[in-house]
């Protein structure tokens, strides 16, 4: 298996690891303080080689925003809170 290969795998791996982790834990409207009523994504800066890797990321965790469904995402100059990366 090739350098490139094993690091691929690698970050999948983490990825996989990183995304299932927090799948134990989930925002309920009672842990969110009550003056966030909603939220906003900033790019993942991707300082790796492989290419695209900050996009997926950032498309994964909005995935995960959205499909938990209590706060409504926004620009970041509007939003009450943003995750930064």
């Amino acid at each position: 298996m090739t350098f490139k290969a094993r690091y691929t795998v690698f970050l999948f791996v983490l990825a996989h690891l990183f995304f299932t982790g927090c799948g134990i834990y989930s925002v309920r409207p009672g842990t969110i303080p009550p003056g966030i009523k909603s939220i906003a994504v900033e790019d993942v800066v991707n300082e790796t080689a492989e290419f695209g890797l900050g996009q997926e990321l950032t498309t994964a965790l909005l995935s995960r925003i959205l499909s938990e469904n209590i706060l409504p995402l926004a620009e970041p100059r509007a939003a009450h809170s943003v995750i930064r990366t």
